[in-house]
């Protein structure tokens, strides 16, 4: 004997063809919009659930004989105990949100493919335990937000099939950071941080009194590629080689506004940053200013004051940590000029 089950949604509607690749029994797959399981001897009804998004019965022997209400969809499930095993099931939702987010360095259009690295593959299939079928949404910093179908899962990578677009593309506010670059740790804190709160570029800049001598450009990238992907931002922040300050201060456009903060004006109320920054028009450029632990020095002090688009301002009456420093100037910004508001 034969049975063949027509696969529905839980409003009724046909589920389109190969949404069900991760649905996998003993006595057969269920690859299509029509699933057909070989019964008999072995005695299966297979049921499929549609609209879960959990893995169901997976390892579990069948019960005795019986009917079970399934609640999410609606029907009976009729478990024959002489089937014995229900191996693995993931089925997907046409709809489904995705449970993993992917920066990809490729193209993204409706009916194209994009490869992913090994090390993504492993997060895919072994930190969060997708199967063949699932949905993961994907962005390339430029083609907007789309969703994308597990078609291959190995070792050395994964194969995605491209969906459907989820979002537009829109850019994070011009917004840069300088900063004195910090220990390790604290480094990679600061590019995590300041990518989730929509800085466009992260300039480590080299200033007299700083104690870092190298700074590792790729490990910043990798920082601000996984904040962004964990963050839902559609850009991705430009990591800027480590210079002299000289240096990035002669790459600031004369109309992009330069916010000094100046420890040495942490008793001075009147620089408060947040009173400083309501009291102007939000700029539709800006870049942030962090110095070293030691301060910035005399000479440096002289050229920051005869910048002419320069706001000086303090992070209140208590002197921050550089990593700190960062976070609270970003922070502040966002709510008053930039995309908070």
């Amino acid at each position: 004997m034969r049975a063949t089950v027509k696969a529905t949604s839980q409003l009724g509607d046909p589920v389109a063809p190969d949404r069900h690749k991760g649905a996998s029994f003993l006595a057969g797959f269920a690859t299509s919009q029509e699933a057909v399981y070989p019964y008999g001897q072995a005695g299966l009804v297979a049921h499929l659930f549609v609209g879960c998004s959990w893995t169901t019965f997976m390892g579990f022997a069948f019960t005795k004989q019986g009917i079970t209400d399934c609640m999410l969809c609606n029907w009976d499930i009729e478990l024959l105990y002489h089937c014995g095993y229900l191996l693995s099931m993931e089925p997907i939702q046409a709809n489904q949100t995705p449970k993993a987010r992917l920066y990809v360095d490729a193209p993204l259009l409706a009916g194209g493919s994009v490869t992913v690295s090994k090390d993504q593959a492993h997060y895919l299939g072994n930190v969060m335990r997708l199967p063949l079928g699932a949905t993961i949404a994907l962005f390339n910093g430029q083609d907007g937000e789309w969703h994308g179908v597990i078609d291959t899962l190995g070792k050395q990578g994964a194969q995605i099939a491209v969906t459907s677009q989820t979002r537009p593309q829109t850019n994070s506010p011009d917004l840069w950071l300088l900063f004195a670059p910090v220990k390790k740790a604290r480094l990679d804190f600061i590019a995590q941080k300041a990518s989730e709160l929509g800085a466009s570029r992260i300039w480590p800049v080299r200033t007299d009194f700083c104690q870092v001598s190298r700074v590792k450009d790729e490990r910043l990238a990798a920082n601000a590629i996984e904040a962004a992907e964990q963050s839902e931002r559609l850009d991705i922040a430009r990591i800027m080689n480590f210079d002299k300050l000289s240096t990035a201060l002669a790459d600031l456009e004369d109309d992009r506004l330069l916010i000094w903060c100046d420890e040495a004006k942490a008793s001075a109320s009147k620089y408060n940053i947040t009173t400083a920054l309501a009291a102007i028009n939000a700029p539709k450029k800006a870049a942030i200013l962090i110095g070293p632990e030691g301060g910035f020095s005399p000479a440096e002090r002289k050229i920051l004051t005869q910048i002419d688009n320069c706001l000086t301002t303090s992070l209140g009456p208590r002197i921050l940590r550089a990593d700190t420093a960062a976070i609270a100037a970003l922070a502040c910004y966002q709510a008053i000029c930039g995309d908070w508001r």
